[in-house]
């Protein structure tokens, strides 16, 4: 009994009750934490991902509150960024910073342009995914690989022939097919950052994703996820006021492997 008092004493003492409010409040102003659940800045960052957000990069925030204490940077065009949804404050989003105040924002055909210029890109790849049925044991699985010159390279166990899929030799019926979705990746270079994006090799039926545009009022930013036909952002849900912006992510500390829940360690490390 002594011994279950002295603990109660030791977690009511004043320096450890302070020492967990410094605690909470780094977490709250300095060091972000974020699970990132949709697909939507992939192939940069993928479902699952942990990331750290450096919380101090634009501003100080009061700890405990969503309030800006003061400003001394303003996010740069390319950015990743960590925000409250401004159509839910409890939901937090990770984007990228693509307009910037006073920007002119356009997007024609897939091509995305900045003040009346197109934004280089550079081709990557073609991928295709296939979301099927395992024969052998009814589990929902799914294959992807890239295709160069009608030929996969990196899956040797994904083959198609006459419009039907092997995998790892064993046909795979047309009703065991749930989806199959091709992608084209390229490199796309914003400011002194280059990365992947990812659409499409079709036509996006989601209204405003291939055709849009809008001018950045002040105060405010244009956000959009890499993997841009599969993006809930600015095109829909209008643009993001900075007072929103949380931080900006700097680093992934865990990751799983593609459609897997087995840690890849390889991923591990900054990202931009």
């Amino acid at each position: 009994m002594n011994g279950f008092k002295k603990i109660v004493k030791e977690l009511l003492d004043l320096e450890f009750i302070i020492f967990i409010i410094i605690l909470l409040a780094i977490r709250w102003s300095v060091l972000g934490n974020y699970k990132v659940p949709t697909e939507s800045m992939v192939p940069t960052i993928e479902v699952g991902d942990r990331l750290f957000a450096n919380k101090l990069a634009y501003s100080l925030m009061v700890p405990f509150r969503d309030t800006t204490l003061i400003r001394w940077k303003t996010p740069e065009r390319g950015d990743i960024i960590a925000f409250r949804n401004p159509n839910n404050e409890k939901e937090m989003f990770t984007k990228r910073v693509i307009g910037l105040p006073g920007d002119k924002i356009e997007i024609r055909n897939k091509k995305l342009y900045i003040n009346d210029k197109e934004i280089p890109t550079q081709f990557a790849s073609f991928v295709k995914e296939i979301e099927y049925v395992d024969p052998a044991n009814g589990k929902l699985k799914v294959i992807t690989d890239k295709l160069v010159k009608n030929k996969f390279t990196d899956n040797k166990s994904l083959e198609i022939k006459d419009d039907t899929v092997y995998i790892n030799g064993v046909k795979i019926p047309d009703s065991n097919i749930k989806s199959v979705k091709d992608f084209i990746y390229n490199y796309e270079k914003l400011g002194d950052v280059t990365h992947l994006i990812r659409n499409y090799t079709r036509s996006n039926p989601m209204e405003n994703a291939d055709n849009y545009s809008i001018i950045v009022e002040p105060g405010f930013y244009f956000a959009m996820g890499d993997n841009r036909d599969e993006s809930f952002d600015s095109r829909f849900w209008g643009l993001l006021d900075v007072n929103n912006i949380e931080g900006k992510l700097i680093f992934r500390w865990w990751a799983f492997k593609d459609k897997t829940f087995s840690p890849d360690f390889r991923k591990i490390g900054l990202i931009r």
